[in-house]
């Protein structure tokens, strides 16, 4: 079977190059606030989707949850072993398939972990699962890129260079998705590799997944959890409960 994007993409260490900025803090302080927001109990049992290398698994555990990390990527959960303890865990797992049915009190799909599969009854898999591994009475949370926001500062090209490595990225938009292709030339090595993201809006991911019992309760645009505004908003945040109806 051929391998979608992201498991060749994300195997690789020219993704971690590239996106190794990423902040530590702002996932502590984002954990920090969504935390609060949900009222999470001491200890409470947190599914983190799509956990990559772990940041925001480890600032929920250093709150003290319990958090569980899953991700398709080997390599990803190979790295993050090394800080697995009993509060912290980590896991290779589909996210279109059943983990733990009806236990965690919170799923978190973080920083656009979602919307990368090209056959729509694949994300409808993932949904379902997420819902199926809550409780009831708990919540799920999306942070997702902003669509509006995104076509209306849209940069087709990016042309850059770390670590002696360049990076030529061009960018396309799409009626219902994003890609990317990556030129990566190291030192006359010439790789390509792609990215290609779901623009769903906030009514979409509330269409896929209120049929998983998910009410749907809150939208924000930012991490400090501020007023979603579809045309500047740096995120999409939602926040869903599973109720039975």
């Amino acid at each position: 079977m051929r391998k979608q994007w992201f498991e060749e993409w994300f195997e690789t260490n020219y993704y971690k190059l590239l996106y190794n900025q990423r902040d530590i803090e702002e996932a502590n302080q984002f954990g920090l606030t969504l935390s609060t927001y949900l009222k999470l109990q001491p200890l409470a049992k947190i599914l983190d989707v799509g956990c990559g290398r772990g940041r925001y698994s480890n600032a929920f555990m250093e709150l003290g949850y319990d958090v569980t990390g899953i991700d398709i990527s080997i390599k990803k959960i190979e790295e993050n072993l090394k800080f697995q303890n009993e509060n912290l865990h980590f896991y290779k797992h589909d996210m279109r398939r059943l983990f733990r049915i009806n236990y965690f009190d919170a799923v978190l799909s973080l920083f656009t972990s979602f919307g990368y599969f090209e056959s729509y009854s694949d994300e409808k898999s993932a949904a379902r699962s997420m819902a199926a591994n809550l409780k009831w009475g708990a919540y799920l949370v999306i942070d997702y890129l902003n669509p509006h926001e995104l076509t209306k500062n849209f940069i087709p090209n990016d042309e850059f260079e770390k670590e002696g490595i360049n990076f030529n990225i061009f960018r396309t938009l799409h009626p219902n998705y994003v890609r990317k292709e990556i030129y990566i030339n190291d030192h006359g090595k010439i790789l390509n590799f792609k990215e290609q993201v779901r623009l769903y809006k906030v009514n979409d991911l509330i269409t896929l997944f209120e049929p998983f019992e998910m009410k749907f309760l809150h939208s924000f645009g930012n991490y400090k959890l501020e007023k979603f505004e579809a045309d500047v908003s740096e995120r999409m945040i939602l926040i869903f409960q599973k109720t039975k109806s």
